[in-house]
Formats: structure tokens, sequence, C-alpha cells
């Protein structure tokens, strides 16, 4: 409001002599610099209005937004002028706007109509009137050099920079940050894109596919945008803050960043680079255990022990009754007495040898092999010679005879699983009458 009080003022001395002044429409009149614009860099449009008289309030000027155009309204951007016409000096205002195209393309900002009030000399009401703005065409384009860049990135200087707050030892849990801060000038930073990646899967070493979720995870926050202006130069930078927890054991790429822009001082297409980073993350150690885990741990050993405590005193009863049946049906088994029989005859012990192939051979079939022959004639031999009339000691070589025979009788015996009898030492007879095996 002060702005249009010292405009009012200004233009005092020229709204005097206006009451004598013929009465004429406003105008108003577009200008604005022929051919393409530069993606990103600004185009001056000026509008500028005159009245006959003067303006007792501003006008409601037009909007000129439209997709992929950023209008911008520097300081200063109104100022007073007069001029003119027809011999009479008429009074106005012009208003310079600052457009940036986002994009390459033709742009088109609408006809449009706003209102103006301005005062009729003489008379108390002032006048209130419709202008209509007519459409505004331009193009924007990229300068030579720069038709493959992707975002269009033209300006006259470009710089990135990276903070990483942590690594590159980290231990599950831990979390590191990225800051990220790209500063641009002679545009506006809208034009720059996201730049910090997003972590990949874990590949495995010659494998194309994923194996896996990264051990980090990204937590980013909002990318923060600041925009100034000085002298008519935009310029600003944006900053990307990521976050990365470690989630799991392993190793993993913090990726490097590239940026690439044309510069507009130089002429060429230039690329800003930011190096990576590579990150080991560790399993952290178990935590030292507390007083309250010592007595945790403890109930646990107290109740595992009475509980096993109570299981045998319930058990015991019938695992000794198990115990003493194995031990009694491998007493009575084939390879038990066999055991006995080797054990005797390794011992050279005749009473021993008889009383175990007397058990033994009650697993035998009852059939008479030559086998069980010359078992029976080595053992009478070794009895002869222990008890006979003429006592001599008996060799190693009657001894190692009935081995062999035994052996022999064993592996081509066809062993019954049990006996049906255990007879006594040397009977003359079975109870059924069946006749005894003499050695």
């Amino acid at each position: 409001m002060m702005r249009w009080l010292l405009i009012l003022v200004l233009l005092a001395p020229m709204m005097a002599p206006l009451g004598a002044h013929a009465q004429g429409e406003p105008r108003l009149s577009v200008e604005m610099p022929e051919g393409a614009v530069i993606v990103g860099q600004p185009v001056i449009l000026r509008l500028k209005l005159l009245v006959p008289s003067w303006m007792p309030k501003p006008p409601i000027w037009p909007t000129l937004e439209v997709p992929s155009l950023l209008v911008r309204l520097p300081e200063r951007a109104s100022t007073p002028i007069s001029e003119t016409i027809g011999g009479e000096t008429w009074s106005g205002i012009s208003r310079a706007y600052r457009l940036y195209p986002l994009e390459t393309g033709q742009f088109e900002i609408p006809a449009q109509t706003f209102v103006v009030t301005y005062a009729d000399p003489g008379k108390p009401d002032p006048i209130t009137t419709d202008l209509t703005l007519e459409a505004v065409r331009f193009a924007a384009v990229l300068p030579a050099g720069a038709e493959a860049l992707d975002p269009p990135i033209v300006a006259s200087g470009l710089t990135l920079e990276q903070q990483i707050d942590g690594g590159p030892d980290l231990v599950a849990g831990d979390a590191i940050t990225r800051i990220v801060s790209v500063s641009i000038k002679g545009t506006t930073p809208i034009l720059l894109p996201p730049v910090t990646p997003v972590l990949a899967p874990v590949l495995a070493p010659g494998l194309d596919a994923p194996t896996g979720p990264s051990p980090l995870r990204a937590y980013p926050k909002d990318p923060v945008v600041s925009e100034k202006e000085q002298r008519g130069v935009l310029s600003g930078s944006r900053v990307e803050t990521t976050i990365y927890v470690a989630q799991d054991e392993g190793g993993v790429e913090l990726p490097g960043i590239s940026l690439t822009w044309f510069n507009l001082e130089s002429g060429q297409v230039e690329t800003a680079v930011l190096d990576g980073m590579h990150l080991d993350i560790t399993v952290p150690p178990p935590p030292p255990l507390e007083a309250a885990d010592y007595a945790r741990w403890l109930a646990i050993a107290l109740g595992g022990i009475g509980a096993i405590w109570g299981l045998a005193r319930l058990l015991a009863p019938r695992f000794r009754r198990w115990w003493r049946l194995g031990v009694t049906a491998w007493q009575r088994s084939e390879p038990y007495a066999w055991r006995q029989v080797n054990r005797a005859l390794k011992a050279q012990d005749l009473t021993r040898t008889m009383a175990a192939l007397d058990n033994w051979v009650g697993f035998l079939p009852t059939n008479d092999p030559p086998d069980q022959k010359r078992l029976g004639l080595a053992m009478t031999r070794i009895g002869a010679m222990r008890y006979g009339a003429d006592v001599t000691d008996v060799g190693k070589k009657e001894w190692h005879e009935a081995r062999r025979a035994c052996a022999r009788l064993r592996k081509r015996a066809q062993i019954k699983a049990t006996r049906d009898v255990l007879p006594g030492l040397n009977p003359t007879a079975y109870p059924t009458g069946r006749q005894e095996k003499q050695f």
C-alpha cells in the first residue's frame, strides 16, 4: 500500500491538468524478446499499463502460471511510468515478470482479462474496466551439445558435496548419516533431480539375481530445496539427508553419485562426481550377563535337575527290569556263548573250555558234520594228555587245532537263535532220550 501511495505522490504533478483532458480507454502493451529461450534461463515479460488519468488503486494483474513454467517477480518488478499520447500525459505502471521454462517445447500463456480502475476527473466515482492480455507464446530449447541431457540442467555453475557421519566399520544396529548437497548457480534449484541412489539388493559373486535384501536399510528425509535471487540471477541448493541403519552382517557399498549438466560459461557438458564408500557390518557380541540373568539360569538348571530326578525315580524300576532282561537275553545268546568259548580256548583252560563248549553246542544243529568230529577228537586228545595214565603237557598244536575246528564249525553251521535246553556237563543222555554230543 505504501508503494502505491509513493507512486501517486510522484504522479501528482502530472494529474493536476487532467481534468481538462479528453478521456480515453486504458492501454496495455506487452514486451518480450523474440527467439527461443534456453531451458532454465529467464526471459523478461514486461506489461505496460497506461491510463489517461491516474489509478486510485492498483490493478488486479493476471496470473501467468502454466505447467512447467516458473514465474518470478524480481525486486522492484513494478515501477511507475508516464508517456505522452496525443499531446496528453498518460500515467501508468510497468510490471516485469521473469519466466523460467523447466523443459523444452512450446509454451503458451493463454489470453486473460484483468480489472483496471482509474480516476474520472470531475466525477466522484472512478471508472472500472476490463483489459485483455492476449496469449503469449514462446519456445524453450537446449543449447547445442546439451540435447541428450536428462534431466536438462543448464546453469553457470554446479557443485556436489557430501558428508558421511559414521562407518566404515559398523555393528548391526548402528546407523550412519549421508548428507548430499547440490548447489546450482544461474537457474532455479527446482530443476535438480534426486541424486542419492537407492541401495540395491545383495548380489552373489557371478550371479545376476539378488540373493537377499541389502544389510543396510535406508531412511531418507524430505529434501530441502532453497532458492535465492541476487540482481535477477537465481541460485540455490538441494540437500538430501539419508540415515542408513545396519540390519544384518555383511558388506555393502554406498554407491557413488554423478550428475551431468551443461555449463553456460564453458559451453561444455560437465559431470560432477562424488565417491561412494564400502561398509562392513558385523554382529554385536552378546551383552554381559547380569545378576537377574544368573538367577534365571540357576532356576532353569534347578528345575531341569528336579525334572530329571523325578523322571529317573519314575523310570528306574522299569529300567532295571529292562536291563536284567537284556543281560539275560545276551547271556543266553549264541554270540555270548561263542565269546566264552574263544576266551577259554585262548586261555588253554580245559575246564572252562568244556563248560563253554557244552553251552555253545546247544546252538548248533543236531547233525554230526566232520568239523564236529574234528573238534571232538581235538578235545579228547587234550583231555587224554591232561588226565591220562601218561600225563604230558598239552602243546600249542592241539589247542590251535581245537580253535580251528570250532571256527570252521561255527562258520558252516546254521546257528539257532536260542537254545531249548541248558544241559549239564557231559550228560550221557537228554531227558527226552536224545544223545548228547560227545567230545
